[in-house]
């Protein structure tokens, strides 16, 4: 079975089966990303940074820009990640090419982590996929400024999440799970912060109070309020009325 078949047996596609190394499957809503080994670390994996858009020659990648707007349907829309290893082989090193070896015809369910301006596929929970890290929650600050890449970057301020955990606290404002009164020490101040209207949604950047504007959620309530078809995500209330009805069964 070539890569192709691999994905498609998913109900996955792609831009083009010879350069992409990201994959879709709208009906099930979740991107599949090709990990290559040599970007594999002990708990996470590397599948995209700012770097990857040019090759070596000077000329665009062409996957880079599928893979990004892969990375924002993840982060925006709540659509899930997984991966499957790629084993590296070096192509033309004038160009950076790189050629797939073999791959592992495995898919494995992943958390996404940007950090330090690339993303991480990580094997557990332990970084915000969807927001960034969260002063006084009196304040208000500038959300959403658009900076040219080759897709649009929405840009979250970290100082409205702390403001917001500092208002709030840790404990999902959905379901009330703590990280770190079920993990201990692992899961201290872990938690994702969610934007009751989602940056994505606005046409530039704005003002936002931490206070009326953004509520600490787990991951799991996280991608559940985002996996409403459509660019407004459920509400805390409504998704706290669907977890009644699953409960009460």
């Amino acid at each position: 079975m070539n890569r192709k078949q691999f994905m498609e047996s998913l109900g996955a596609t792609c831009d083009n089966w010879q350069w992409s190394w990201s994959f879709v499957n709208n009906e099930e809503k979740f991107v599949i990303f090709g990990a290559w080994d040599i970007h594999q670390e002990t708990s996470r994996c590397k599948i995209l940074e700012p770097s990857w858009q040019i090759k070596k020659d000077g000329n665009k990648n062409p996957g880079f820009k599928q893979a990004l707007r892969h990375i924002k349907l993840c982060e925006d829309e709540g659509y899930l990640l997984k991966t499957f290893k790629m084993f590296y082989e070096e192509g033309n090193p004038e160009t950076g090419t790189a050629k797939i070896k073999d791959f592992d015809a495995v898919v494995v369910d992943k958390i996404l982590v940007k950090e330090d301006g690339a993303w991480f596929a990580y094997a557990s929970a332990v970084s915000p996929a969807l927001s960034e890290e969260i002063g006084s929650t009196d304040e208000v600050f500038l959300e959403g400024n658009r900076s040219p890449t080759s897709g649009t970057k929405v840009e979250r301020n970290r100082q409205a999440r702390k403001a917001c955990l500092e208002k709030f606290g840790y404990d999902c404002s959905v379901c009330e799970f703590n990280f770190e009164d079920t993990f201990g020490r692992l899961g201290e101040g872990f938690i994702h912060v969610h934007h009751l209207n989602p940056v994505a949604a606005t046409d530039g950047e704005y003002l936002i109070s931490p206070e009326t504007d953004l509520r600490p959620v787990c991951p799991n309530c996280h991608a559940m309020l985002h996996r409403k078809p459509g660019p407004e995500p459920l509400s805390i209330s409504e998704l706290q009325k669907i977890i009644a009805k699953g409960t009460a069964k």
